[in-house]
């Protein structure tokens, strides 16, 4: 069978203390910012007050679910679907890049994961639900991140970045032995007050 749909990045799915999501928050990207930056991008907030994508192993404080208008060194660019890397604007901050981003810590979110080999059917799924996992992505300099879960990295260890809730209910409709199984997953690590690292 052909593997299963691959869909970009972190994807919110439900609050996990409330009937609704909650809302976006507008952060700010450094001038001359070294990632691209896409819907489904893990984030991170940095003591500059800036934020910045994620790498394996970070604490993840947001995940990016919309671009906001960024200056292309003419004009502004609006309804884009990503921020390319290296945009500048110096110290005019009316130019300022910012990013609209889901607080990670409150927000269940499906992922894909990043191979077909760890786990091949559903009742070896089901029993990493409980575990906590590594993501994979690359660092945005070449193009997009596209963060995926590293299911070979599934254990109780508690520095993994995320926390595996459970399976999406849409392989119900999809093929456990294919690529791009899909997951739902929690911050295991942020910095986001008041939440602590926690850990299994």
């Amino acid at each position: 069978m052909a593997d299963n749909g691959h869909v970009y990045g972190f994807r919110p799915y439900k609050s996990l203390h409330a009937d609704a999501l909650p809302s976006p928050r507008r952060v700010a990207i450094a001038s001359n910012n070294a990632a691209e930056y896409h819907a489904g991008d893990p984030v991170k907030i940095l003591s500059t007050g800036y934020w910045s994508l994620c790498a394996a192993g970070d604490k993840v404080d947001g995940i990016v679910v919309r671009i906001g208008p960024y200056y292309n060194g003419t004009r502004f660019a609006m309804h884009t679907d990503y921020l390319p890397k290296s945009t500048v604007y110096g110290t005019n901050y009316e130019r300022q890049s910012f990013l609209y981003v889901m607080p990670a810590e409150r927000t269940i979110f499906e992922c894909d994961c990043d191979d077909n080999t760890t786990a091949t059917d559903y009742a070896t799924y089901l029993s990493y639900i409980g575990e906590n996992i590594e993501m994979v992505l690359g660092d945005g300099t070449s193009g997009a991140a596209d963060p995926k879960l590293d299911i070979s990295t599934h254990a109780t260890t508690n520095t993994l970045s995320w926390r595996i809730h459970g399976i999406s209910e849409q392989m119900t409709f999809l093929d456990f032995s294919a690529q791009n199984v899909k997951l739902y997953v929690t911050p295991n690590l942020t910095a986001e007050a008041p939440w602590t690292t926690t850990g299994t």
